[in-house]
């Protein structure tokens, strides 16, 4: 997994939802250092925030995707209507903040998931 989000207070709580969960987790402040990391390693998911510094939400899943190695599935965040945004980046999913570790945790299981899984979020 791959937290990108310039919050750190809202990244470590992610973080840590995610480890508790039995992930492993590797976290970025921003586009820029997102991609570094996802160049080294491919996530299975990445959740990024649409208002990052240093390339965006946007640029960030552009640039992203044209990456030889891309082939994570993209949970957007966002304070205002995420899985519309999400739509229109063609992204996995959207949460819209303020949201719950058990949203994220729902999100991220049914998007690794190889049998369904029931979610109500």
């Amino acid at each position: 997994m791959l937290v990108v989000d310039d919050a750190a207070d809202l990244r470590r709580i992610i973080e840590t939802a995610l480890k508790h969960a039995e992930y492993d987790v590797q976290t970025a402040g921003n586009g820029e250092r997102a991609l570094e990391l996802c160049k080294h390693q491919d996530p299975d998911v990445i959740l990024v925030d649409i208002d990052i510094p240093a390339v965006s939400g946007r640029p960030f899943v552009t640039a992203y995707r044209n990456l030889p190695t891309a082939n994570a599935r993209i949970i957007v965040m966002s304070g205002h209507a995420a899985e519309s945004e999400a739509r229109t980046m063609a992204c996995d999913f959207g949460l819209s903040k303020p949201f719950s570790m058990d949203e994220v945790i729902a999100a991220v299981r049914y998007l690794t998931s190889s049998t369904p899984v029931n979610v109500s979020l």
